[in-house]
């Protein structure tokens, strides 16, 4: 069979990859895999809630993250590491409750369709976007959407700052801060 040559996002795929045995060795293993059929019926339902495009969708339970081609096009390289680093963030929280795979999988499916917080507000994704603000940050690159706690959807700049103690699954106390 005749070598392939790498599309441009597979190729900053294989970049980011590379990164994050730096920056996260625990999760750099993940496979990163083209959505399937599934994915994408997800990251369809999950865009049109949220009104944008699912770029990728990591999966705790199973381990591994899927990213949409057509998604992920036009990023730059440092935001496609920043949604690596997103996505792996989730599977080292899917890694860090433990538990059975059925335990795993409640707790990923209660995250995803929690009645009370919208999405941004959630203390899973308010976590995996701090990740994405402090690499941008380090690189000296303005950070990229954030969440905002009025309504629901993302505001453009700013950090969002969990202490400590308030991480995990089911606890959200957090405090905005203007960038300078």
């Amino acid at each position: 069979m005749p070598h392939q040559a790498l599309t441009p996002i597979e190729r900053q795929l294989l970049l980011a990859k590379s990164k994050m045995w730096q920056e996260m060795p625990d999760v750099a293993n993940t496979p990163i895999e083209p959505m399937g059929w599934l994915d994408r019926l997800i990251g369809r339902a999950k865009g049109s809630s949220l009104g944008g495009t699912t770029l990728a969708l990591a999966h705790p339970v199973l381990g591994k993250v899927a990213y949409s081609p057509e998604g992920m096009t036009n990023q730059s390289q440092g935001e496609t590491e920043d949604t690596v680093a997103h996505e792996l963030t989730h599977i080292r929280q899917g890694r860090r409750g433990g538990g059975s795979l059925f335990e795993r999988a409640l707790a990923a499916a209660r995250g995803a369709f929690d009645p009370i917080l919208p999405y941004g507000q959630q203390s899973d994704e308010l976590e995996a976007f701090q990740t994405e603000n402090d690499r941008a940050l380090r690189e000296g690159r303005e950070p990229g959407s954030r969440p905002k706690f009025e309504g629901t959807g993302f505001r453009e700049t700013g950090s969002v700052y969990l202490r400590p103690e308030t991480q995990g699954p089911g606890r959200l106390m957090a405090r905005t801060r203007k960038n300078r």
